[in-house]
C-alpha cells in the first residue's frame, strides 16, 4: 500500500514534527480497524502520537483512504503530483511498520 502526505500536512507535520513512522502507524492502526472515528465514504479521523505525549493526547488526522482505480490516475500521474509537490510519498507503508 502506499501513503502519501498532501503538501500542507508535509508542512505541518514538518513544523510539528511528525515522524514518517508515526503517520505509518496512525495507518496501520486504522487499517487494522482501530479507528477514533469513522466518518463515512472511506475517510477516518486518526490519533497520530505526539512524541513523549502518547496517543490520547496526540494530534488528530483526517486519513482518506483512496483506491487507486477510483482516482484513475497512473503511476506516471501519481509520480507527476509527487514531482509537482502537490503530495509526498510516506514510505513502503508495508516494509517500514513493524507489527
Amino acid at each position: 500500500m502506499r501513503v502519501f502526505k498532501s503538501a500542507w500536512f508535509v508542512r505541518f507535520a514538518r513544523r510539528e514534527g511528525i515522524s514518517n513512522l508515526r503517520l505509518q502507524d496512525a495507518v496501520r492502526r486504522a487499517n487494522l480497524g482501530q479507528v477514533d472515528a469513522d466518518l463515512g465514504g472511506g475517510v477516518v479521523k486518526q490519533r497520530v502520537v505526539r512524541e513523549g505525549q502518547g496517543t490520547s493526547k496526540g494530534y488528530r488526522a483526517i486519513i482518506k483512504r483512496m483506491a487507486k482505480h477510483m482516482l484513475a490516475l497512473s503511476d506516471a500521474q501519481v509520480d507527476a503530483l509527487i514531482a509537482d509537490g502537490r503530495f509526498e510519498e510516506v514510505a513502503d507503508y508495508d516494509q517500514a511498520v513493524p507489527e
